[in-house]
């Protein structure tokens, strides 16, 4: 991807996952988180679809520390379909899990060249 188009895309889409397992202790004081990837250090190993349809890019948040993102920004090609999929989360003895993600979309507006083929909706 050239450094043009990189740009571009940088704000596409940011991905991280916290997931937290709420056990049985109805005062949600017992919670347990079960992936936090802004505490990991090294890759992911998600599974994308496409598999060559993502970049993994780190990138830094708020506080200047290093968070893992994801991007696709393939905006000249009709019909996207991309996925991303975790590693499989023992639940342990959680009763509820509540998952939080954090993303971007880019305004399909902002990109003139892309009529019909920019999506900003996860369906």
């Amino acid at each position: 991807m050239d450094t043009v188009e990189m740009s571009s895309c940088r704000t596409y889409c940011l991905f991280f996952l916290l997931v937290r397992s709420i056990l049985s202790d109805p005062s949600h004081t017992n919670q347990v988180v079960l992936l936090d990837t802004t505490a990991v250090l090294g890759e992911l190993d998600w599974r994308t679809y496409p598999v060559n349809g993502w970049d993994a890019i780190t990138e830094m948040d708020e506080q200047n520390r290093p968070i893992h993102t994801f991007q696709v920004c393939h905006v000249m090609e009709p019909n996207q379909n991309n996925w991303l999929r975790s590693n499989w989360m023992q639940r342990q003895a959680a009763q509820k899990v509540y998952v939080e993600l954090r993303f971007t979309l880019r305004d399909c507006n902002s990109i003139p060249w892309v009529s019909g083929t920019c999506k900003e909706t996860f369906n």
